[in-house]
């Protein structure tokens, strides 16, 4: 199983779930500070939240390293974040986020394939999209990003992302 997963370019299920419970220990930080998690933590890690009768801080230190589960994984993983992260930051209201500040600056391409002429339709859409390139290529102060997610109709291939920035 290990070489298959090399050669797929795919970590080792153990790892994969270890960095996924990783960032599910850390996404606390992403919640508002009266969260009920938060009064399940130590005095530490409590922010404005009330302490719950069965909150880490209540415990013993032996009880503590006996206790199991998620909100110890949390409690000794939760110093490792350095980054501050605040929900309800003025950047993320009404009239701070991009599509409210640049919206004349931000464009949106889509395109659907019409199945009776599909090979037709995708030749002219890659003649429509490498001029659309062109033109922005010539821009100086210009990011332009494309990406695709496609959803095959066939049930045995599988769906697909990809970006490119530039």
């Amino acid at each position: 199983m290990g070489g298959n997963e090399a050669l797929e370019g795919l970590i080792p299920i153990h790892l994969h779930l270890r960095k996924l419970a990783d960032r599910a220990n850390l996404r606390i930080t992403t919640l508002s500070d009266t969260h009920p998690i938060y009064s399940l933590l130590s005095a530490d890690y409590i922010k404005r939240a009330e302490v719950h009768h069965c909150s880490v801080s209540n415990m013993a230190p032996a009880l503590q390293d006996k206790v199991h589960g998620t909100i110890m994984e949390i409690e000794n993983h939760h110093h490792e974040l350095t980054e501050i992260f605040e929900p309800c930051t003025l950047e993320n209201c009404l009239g701070f986020r991009l599509m409210d500040r640049f919206v004349a600056q931000v464009s949106f391409n889509n395109f659907k394939i019409i199945m009776e002429n599909k090979a037709l339709s995708v030749s002219n859409r890659k003649i429509e999209l490498d001029a659309l390139i062109d033109e922005l290529k010539e821009e100086e102060y210009t990011a332009y990003y494309g990406t695709d997610a496609s959803l095959p109709a066939n049930v045995q291939h599988q769906a697909a992302s990809a970006y490119l920035i530039y």
